[in-house]
């Protein structure tokens, strides 16, 4: 494809606006430079390619392999391979081939199709080979929510791909598909094979048009960092606030974030302006927030039940998913510097014991807790084994307010995005800190 002159500017916008920040993005909890990163993949990929060759040669079984890449991707979480598209896809993949009695015929078409395709053409014929057999896979599945959506084979193939030729075949990142369509670069069609092709030539155009406004050759890698970039820090400003690098690129993004929670990060943070507004309304930043938080857990689908003032020892609030059988009783906590959990802990147990009790004769299996701030300080490994050891939930969680801005603009752009074990439920099967960072790599935004 050729891009028209209008396209060609808003491109060199995303790339002037990502190297004016520095070159640096957030990526897996923490922030790398470029340079960081590149390193780090390059290190880790040997080992992956390693996996591949003996898992297609027979040596190793598909349940060792996908354990084995399942492992190196938490332990170095450089491509977004936990996310939906990835791990979780693989896992589905394998679960439903499994109750299919066809995981032969998985292994095998699995051994083929990571295999590096020595063309664009062939990859998009590899890409329909899987996309058949994964359409054949519902049958298989009680639910046809927790089928493997077609939607990820790009992305998951792709990742296989770019490790064994990581300047030939570019990631099908969720991410930078969005800007491309938000900009007016380039739309998916909805045929995976063919806007995976399409996206391979798309790329090496970017790569040429990049690398001469540059001054130098860049590598697939540095296209893929300038649109995450862009995306991540697109959807960190609320509505009407333009970026100042590239204003009339940031003013065609389209974020699916509601204004009456968009403003939930900076009610998080106790942000002085808010609070002036708060005081002026007869209302507290506090109260706000706690609204806010519960009007986003319905948006991601939850049945709320709204508590905190004015209910004495309670939590601020319960997000239950009947369909699932669980909850999430949650604390929002706001904070300037960041929370730390402290001496709370002591009413955290108090609550959670007895709205455990009541869940429980609602039909509640699994309560889960989490606390909701701007962000988190301290070692808070002591309080999440007292609460777990003395209570009866399953996991705690110090959830970022920004994480869940980024799993509700994931669920309205993938509406099949459940709230059960092969969707948002697997979140929460790990306590600690939940990042923006970490929701980003889950949902793929």
């Amino acid at each position: 494809m050729t891009l028209d002159k209008a396209q060609k500017t808003s491109v060199l916008k995303v790339w002037r606006y990502y190297v004016e920040g520095g070159e640096r993005f957030e990526n897996a909890s923490r922030e790398f430079t470029q340079e960081e990163l590149d390193l780090r993949r390059r290190e880790t990929i040997p080992e992956i390619v390693s996996w591949i060759k003996r898992f297609r040669e027979g040596e190793v079984s598909l349940e060792e392999f996908k354990t084995s890449v399942d492992g190196i991707n938490k332990r170095n979480r450089l491509w977004g391979f936990k996310g939906i598209n990835g791990q979780m896809f693989f896992n589905v993949l394998v679960k439903t081939s499994n109750a299919g009695s066809r995981l032969a015929d998985l292994t095998d078409l699995l051994k083929q199709s990571i295999a590096l395709p020595v063309s664009a053409e062939e990859a998009k014929a590899r890409i329909g080979e899987f996309r058949g057999y994964t359409g054949a896979l519902g049958e298989f599945s009680q639910d046809p929510r927790g089928a493997p959506k077609v939607g990820s084979i790009p992305y998951f193939l792709s990742y296989f791909w770019q490790i064994q030729a990581p300047d030939v075949f570019p990631v099908y990142y969720t991410s930078m598909v969005q800007v491309l369509n938000d900009l007016g670069i380039w739309a998916p069609t909805g045929d995976v094979g063919e806007d995976y092709s399409a996206f391979m030539e798309l790329n090496s155009e970017l790569r040429e048009i990049l690398s001469q406004d540059a001054g130098r050759p860049l590598h697939l890698w540095d296209v893929e960092h300038a649109f995450w970039f862009f995306q991540q820090e697109s959807q960190k400003e609320e509505p009407g606030i333009k970026v100042e690098a590239a204003p009339s690129v940031q003013a065609l993004l389209d974020s699916y974030i509601p204004p009456v929670v968009a403003v939930l990060r900076h009610l998080a943070a106790n942000d002085q302006s808010l609070e002036e507004q708060c005081r002026r309304a007869g209302t507290t930043v506090e109260k706000v927030f706690e609204e806010r938080v519960a009007i986003l857990f319905r948006m991601l689908g939850y049945d709320v039940e709204a508590l905190g003032q004015g209910y004495g020892r309670a939590p601020d609030g319960v997000a239950k998913s009947r369909e699932y059988h669980y909850a999430i009783v949650y604390d929002a906590k706001v904070r300037r510097e960041g929370y730390t959990m402290g001496t709370d802990d002591r009413a955290a147990k108090e609550y959670i014991s007895s709205t455990g009790e009541r869940l429980r004769k609602e039909g509640i299996k699994n309560m889960y807790f989490a606390v909701i701030s701007s962000s988190f300080t301290g070692d808070h490994d002591d309080v999440i084994r007292d609460l777990k050891i003395e209570t009866d939930v399953k996991e705690v969680l110090f959830v970022e307010a920004s994480a869940l801005l980024v799993l509700l603009e994931g669920k309205f752009r993938n509406p099949e995005l459940t709230l059960g074990p092969d969707g948002l439920q697997r979140l929460l099967t790990s306590s600690g800190i939940l990042s923006e960072a970490d929701a980003r790599e889950f949902v793929g935004v």
